[in-house]
């Protein structure tokens, strides 16, 4: 993705222009301070050397009040790049988070923990720094112009060599910056890996004691942390290098310009006070063309996170609109017409096609690896690279603005993930009215349980809460429910609860059907003798249909599946 700099530029300015303006001319004062002094220190030599000790004294003086308001300046200008780099921090750390939104599941579900993660703050950090210290630089840049017209004032042969040198050197740095580059995306990308492998190590850290294979999982975090770091060394060494041949460079041109300057001393084309600003000010290139060489690795590494940071806030099909206040989603009805989906050697579904009738219960079934939750990724448009049409209410999915497909559908899985607030705050976040929450926590039978508990529904949701699994499975169920959604689908949701409690959800569900569209993945036959139809996977096709007596009768795919070994066992 190619990045427009300037555009990217524009945008930031417009959104921190009062913190860019304020760092701009806070760090011009801070750096007309920093070529002032030299010129008073020198003065102070030069009427020395000429015997006048009262004019060296004042020049002294002069330079120890600037010395002083320079470096409170520099306490004043450091604060402001750290407003700066807040603002600007603040505002990518926002897009991207907000943007998320805006992007369709299929193109979020294309990213790890760890690239979220370190898109949102190492990327974030770095492009927010770039464009932070970017005003310090473009102050240090025009220095350039004072020094060398300095430079030509004495001599034109110190400015010609200064001159020179500095072309010579601008000209060489791109020709190592691209490999530089190449090394810091090598860094970022084994980065993104550590990050994801090390995430997922901690979070599977008991089911990794439990199953005593710490020997064999540990050494996957550990090979992933060295490949980064050997990424970082190559990256480190070869920016290393890099600028060390530049800086030897520019001392020797320095060491050569004092020369001259002390053959023009010799010959009476000098004084003894502007060699002085000449070595100064030689420094002063020389910190300028760090500055450079920091530009460009920084560019590069700005480059590199720009880019990552640009798929997460672009990387998607734009979220469609509403056309008009019309409603796609009012009945519920599902319909999966030939569908082909998966790689084309070992596809997910093969051939597909289904009806699930509106205000229903419909149950899933069939073996692991049968194309279950497949139906489940393409209704959440986790992938839309598939052949067939996918309709809900005689309108295709992909033409539903997503605004509205996802106020209308919802998911829950097994072992789902209720966030790190309150239960009440779980909850209220599908449903404001707490009355109405309560309700349905006692039809799904834990409202006497979450009060038992020392804080109630003010209890906060953690790893180490101590609360039971099928507590906060339930939990999640009660935010399914109350969000309210015309069609909910339950992705072996009810595995963990015992019978009663699965009884409890599954009456509410029957009660809910009237209303909404229920799908349910699930080969419990306390689900499967509830449901109006039964569809059952076999080969990642529809193998039949029926409700669980039909089914039974007809002998068939489900029958030799779950019923016929129960059945000869019986008999046994």
């Amino acid at each position: 993705m190619k990045i427009n700099m300037w555009k990217e530029f524009k945008r930031v300015y417009k959104a921190s222009k009062k913190e860019f303006l304020i760092k701009f001319f806070s760090s011009i004062v801070l750096r007309g301070l920093l070529l002032v002094i030299p010129v008073l220190f020198s003065n102070a030599v030069n009427y020395a050397t000429k015997q006048d000790y009262s004019g060296a004294l004042l020049y002294i003086i002069l330079s120890i009040i600037v010395t002083i308001i320079y470096r409170l300046s520099e306490g004043i200008n450091q604060r402001t790049f750290y407003d700066l780099y807040s603002s600007l921090y603040n505002y990518y750390n926002s897009r991207g988070i907000d943007k998320t939104n805006d992007n369709s599941i299929f193109s979020l579900s294309r990213f790890n923990l760890g690239q979220y993660t370190n898109m949102l703050t190492t990327d974030v950090d770095v492009i927010s720094a770039f464009f932070a210290n970017g005003v310090i630089r473009v102050v240090q840049l025009l220095e350039f112009v004072v020094i060398y017209a300095y430079f030509f004032a004495l001599d034109v042969w110190l400015f010609v060599f200064a001159l020179a040198i500095s072309i010579i050197i601008l000209f060489v740095i791109p020709m190592t910056s691209k490999k530089v580059e190449i090394l810091n995306s090598k860094k970022k990308s084994e980065q993104d890996k550590q990050t994801a492998t090390i995430h997922e190590y901690f979070r599977n850290i008991k089911d990794i004691k439990c199953f005593n294979i710490f020997d064999k999982m540990s050494p996957i975090p550990k090979k992933q942390t060295k490949d980064f770091l050997d990424a970082n060394a190559n990256y480190i060494v070869k920016y290393t290098w890099n600028n060390q041949l530049f800086l030897l460079a520019i001392e020797i041109c320095r060491l050569l310009s004092v020369a001259y300057g002390i053959y023009l001393i010799q010959h009476g084309n000098l004084e003894i006070g502007a060699l002085l600003i000449i070595y100064n000010y030689y420094q002063k290139i020389i910190d300028n063309f760090s500055t450079i060489l920091t530009i460009s690795v920084e560019y590069t590494n700005l480059k590199v996170s720009l880019e990552r940071f640009n798929h997460l806030v672009e990387y998607s099909s734009p979220r469609k609109e509403l056309k008009n206040t019309c409603e796609y989603i009012t009945d519920g009805k599902i319909i999966f017409k030939d569908i082909l989906y998966g790689y084309k050697n070992d596809p997910t579904l093969k051939n597909v096609s289904l009806e699930i009738n509106p205000n229903s219960l419909t149950v899933i079934t069939g073996k692991a690896g049968t194309g279950k939750t497949g139906i489940f990724d393409l209704l959440l448009k986790l992938n839309r690279q598939h052949q067939g049409i996918i309709t809900i209410d005689d309108t295709n999915i992909n033409d539903i603005p997503d605004s509205e497909y996802f106020s209308k559908i919802s998911l829950l899985r097994k072992n789902s993930t209720l966030f790190s607030m309150s239960i009440k705050e779980n909850l209220s976040l599908v449903e404001p009215d707490f009355e109405k929450t309560i309700e349905i926590c006692k039809q799904l039978g834990i409202h006497e349980q979450i009060m038992s508990i020392k804080d109630g529904y003010d209890t906060i949701i953690s790893e180490n809460d101590g609360l039971p699994l099928s507590l906060k499975q339930t939990i999640a169920i009660a935010r399914t429910i109350l969000k309210g959604s015309k069609i909910m689908l339950f992705d072996d949701a009810l595995l963990g609860l015992d019978d009663n409690e699965q009884d409890k959800v599954l009456n509410l569900l029957l009660k809910l059907k009237k209303d909404h569209t229920i799908v349910m993945i699930s080969h419990d036959k306390n689900v499967l003798k509830d449901a109006e139809k039964i569809i059952v996977m076999d080969a990642k096709q529809v193998a039949e249909s029926g409700t669980l007596s039909e089914l039974i009768e007809k002998k068939g795919t489900y029958y030799n599946l779950f019923e016929k070994s129960s059945v000869s066992s019986k008999e046994e």
